[in-house]
């Protein structure tokens, strides 16, 4: 795999925890009377993971052109 996809994969795993972690905490600690769970619903998690995907995408590009 090179390296390229390595970081890519790495960058988006990393950035989708981190948001998840983020939101659900902001979420649960700001609204502790309507959110049950930490964690957020499916449709927050895929909110993140296609914001994820754009960072992720432009990163990589932006690494492309400069390196």
């Amino acid at each position: 795999m090179s390296g390229m996809v390595k970081h890519f994969i790495a960058s988006f795993v990393n950035l989708f925890c981190l948001g998840n972690f983020v939101i659900g905490t902001a979420t649960y600690v700001l609204m502790p009377g309507q959110v049950s769970s930490p964690i957020p619903e499916g449709s927050m998690m895929l909110n993140i993971g296609i914001f994820t995907a754009i960072v992720t995408v432009i990163n990589a590009l932006r690494r492309v052109q400069t390196g």
